[in-house]
């Protein structure tokens, strides 16, 4: 359970929101085309995190929703304060796999 917590709730959204949200929008926004087109980035990035958790039809969807929640939250914070998107974002996906995690572990069989 301790390997489970350190990946789910450390290590998994730093890189998630490395690989899914940071390198995605910082390469394809030094293109033009997708520089004036944010919403086919955040869209992009959203189909790219729900591919990388396709478990079942369900579970894409439901990972293509969060993707766009983190991806628009990542752009937020980008705009407001440059530099924070990375850090933020990956705060916000910590929290939201602790409560998946504390659900999980603790309360679903109670």
């Amino acid at each position: 359970m301790l390997l489970t917590f350190i990946y789910t709730i450390i290590l998994g959204p730093f890189l998630e929101t490395l690989l899914f949200q940071f390198i995605p929008l910082k390469l394809l926004s030094t293109y033009t085309f997708f520089k004036q087109r944010k919403l086919l980035l955040a869209l992009i990035s959203a189909l790219i995190f729900a591919l990388s958790h396709m478990y079942s039809f369900y579970y894409f969807i439901l990972s293509f929703l969060m993707g766009a929640v983190f991806v628009f939250f990542f752009l937020i914070m980008e705009f407001k304060q440059k530099g924070t998107g990375l850090w933020h974002t990956t705060f916000l996906h910590m929290i939201i796999n602790l409560v998946v995690f504390i659900h999980q572990y603790f309360l679903c069989c109670l």
